[in-house]
């Protein structure tokens, strides 16, 4: 990486690197239910009483709820592909071009 800043440099580039935040935009391609568990349930459940009515439950003293999600579920296989997917759609449309050579640089001409 530091050899691409000494290019760049002698090239006169502009670099901006930025961090992506772990909020997902995308959805999800399939049904995709996921069991909360314990004090987690107990306030989900808490915040809509009338969606979570048929899906919340105690089971050997623990609470439980079920729930269906929309949006991708960070630290999940298919939530980093469809985040990778989203984001290379919007790059490419702000105008961005990939690198042919190393999928994760996308360039801009100023």
């Amino acid at each position: 990486m530091l050899l691409y800043y000494a290019i760049y440099a002698k090239e006169n580039r502009f670099i901006l690197e930025t961090g992506i935040g772990t909020l997902l935009h995308a959805y999800m391609n399939d049904n995709v239910q996921i069991l909360l568990e314990g004090t987690l349930a107990d306030m989900i459940a808490k915040l809509d009483q009338s969606i979570y009515r048929n899906t919340y439950g105690k089971t050997k003293g623990q609470s439980i709820c079920m729930s269906n999600i929309k949006k991708a579920l960070p630290w999940t296989s298919q939530a980093a592909l469809l985040f990778r997917k989203l984001l290379l759609e919007t790059l490419q449309e702000w105008g961005y071009i990939l690198n042919l050579y190393d999928q994760c640089v996308a360039n801009e001409n100023i």
